[in-house]
């Protein structure tokens, strides 16, 4: 088995595809000419990738390095939108096959010759990614805020393109082309963003003492980091523009903040686009032997050792403290609800591949399997032992590191 093929069957195993709770079903169309309408808002559902390029091949022959324009379209899907409000445009495709390899082109409208000027390479597009797909990003690619290229060229890079200013009214064409013809579902997902401005200040968890020079964080749920900022040097305080959602709807984000030296922190806030966060203080934990400190986010679908999508900001974080401080040694220690019996596996056997299961995204990262221990304990250290609401067993479904040497 190569690397590549590796990454994908493990990537597979340890995250679970993406979910979301309602989506739309349109066709795929391969010519520009007849591009399906939508509207750049929510999700939309595909049950396979698109297959030819429709009757008019728009892109052919083209340098392989281009920014511009597929070297040429294969499998290909033409989509055109009204831009609904002002913001900023994000966009993201999700395969559910990791070995897809998806690229786009965005086309801003011009007239009513638009399709033949652009099959004549009269227009160029305002965003584009042509990127080889990256099984450890999951093959997303799309547009980001978070992302600083405007067009990305075939080959390794970016898997994302910086997310477009827009405005209400402009019209914009988008063309994917499924390079490998990969025949996988796939979703696609829009959203507009717009700033906001958040602060705070960082403390020593046991002296109180105030954290200069401290990485500041602002993440989606998956671990996409949208805005960082630094602590200050004498006062501990930040404060940084981030990026929301325009949404009436609060959503969860992560502000995270690590330091050499220290344990990293996370606290999950909602936050809309009419209801922005203004003030978050967070303490961050000295890196010593025997800390311990319990992972609420890093979570595992019921009886599985297989982590939520939503645990991946955890998981990272996990990775960069280990890679910042590479004195540091620990033990990742798994806890389950209770008794679990399957095909004569026990409770016991479930911590411990979940513990396993961390381990190896660690080790596959590059960290020395030298410095990371595992132990399962199943249902033998419960926090609450008699509540069997979902709420309080999730807290029993815990992960937890300690330091064991630093």
């Amino acid at each position: 088995m190569n690397v590549r093929t590796a990454a994908i069957v493990f990537f597979t195993l340890l995250i679970s595809s993406p979910t979301f709770s309602s989506t739309k079903a349109i066709k795929l169309v391969g010519d520009c000419q007849d591009a399906v309408e939508i509207i750049p808002n929510g999700i939309y559902q595909f049950d396979h990738s698109p297959e030819g390029f429709g009757t008019v091949n728009e892109f052919k022959n083209n340098p392989k390095k281009s920014l511009c324009y597929f070297e040429n379209e294969i499998n290909s899907a033409w989509f055109t939108f009204v831009v609904p409000t002002n913001g900023d445009l994000v966009f993201k495709i999700f395969p559910k096959n990791y070995e897809a390899d998806f690229d786009f082109l965005l086309f801003e409208y011009t007239d009513e010759h638009f399709c033949d000027d652009l099959a004549a390479k009269k227009l160029k597009p305002v965003r584009s990614n042509i990127s080889r797909f990256n099984p450890l990003e999951m093959s997303i690619t799309g547009l980001s805020v978070s992302a600083n290229q405007e067009f990305v060229h075939s080959g390794k890079g970016n898997h994302l393109s910086k997310a477009l200013t827009v405005e209400k009214g402009q019209r914009y064409y988008l063309v994917i082309n499924n390079v490998y013809g990969t025949d996988t579902p796939f979703r696609m997902a829009f959203s507009f963003y717009a700033t906001t401005t958040i602060s705070g200040t960082l403390r020593d968890e046991e002296t109180g003492e105030i954290v200069g020079d401290a990485v500041v964080t602002w993440e989606e749920k998956s671990g996409e980091v949208l805005a960082q900022t630094t602590s200050n040097h004498e006062t501990g305080r930040f404060e940084m523009e981030v990026p929301v959602q325009k949404s009436n709807a609060k959503k969860q984000y992560i502000i995270s903040a690590s330091k050499k030296d220290y344990f990293f922190v996370e606290s999950t806030v909602l936050a809309s686009f009419t209801e922005p966060v203004r003030s978050v203080n967070l303490v961050l934990p000295k890196l010593k032997k025997g800390l311990i400190r319990k992972q609420k986010n890093i979570l595992f679908h019921t009886n599985k050792p297989i982590v939520l999508r939503s645990s991946l900001h955890s998981l990272k974080h996990l990775y960069k403290l280990m890679k910042k401080n590479p004195a540091l040694e620990i033990r990742i220690d798994g806890h389950t609800h209770g008794e679990w019996d399957e095909d004569g596996y026990t409770d016991l056997d479930l911590s411990n591949w979940r513990t396993e299961t961390i381990q190896n995204y660690l080790i596959s990262r590059g960290i020395s399997s030298s410095r990371i221990q595992t132990k399962g304990f199943g249902g033998t250290r419960m926090i609450n032992p008699y509540d069997t609401t979902e709420k309080k067993q999730q807290e029993n479904r815990r992960v937890e590191v300690q330091v064991l040497s630093f």
